[in-house]
């Protein structure tokens, strides 16, 4: 069994962000189930760092940027 994952401030903003826009997220049951196994995953894994191979070359603070209170 793995530790449970330490949230950043950044990912916490972007499942507070979520959270507080979820009323207006367009979508019918099957986007919406999708959507809520993702933020799912993003709160036990937080999200995939440079050393995720497949996610290596993916800088994520330009998005985060975006996000409220996001780095």
């Amino acid at each position: 069994m793995n530790a449970p994952v330490k949230l950043t401030a950044a990912e916490e903003a972007l499942i507070a962000h979520f959270g507080d826009r979820l009323n207006d997220l367009p979508g019918n049951g099957d986007t919406i189930m999708a959507r809520d196994q993702a933020i799912q995953a993003l709160k036990e894994n937080g999200l995939p760092t440079r050393k995720v191979e497949a996610w290596h070359y993916t800088d994520l603070r330009r998005l985060l940027s975006a996000v409220p209170g996001g780095s």
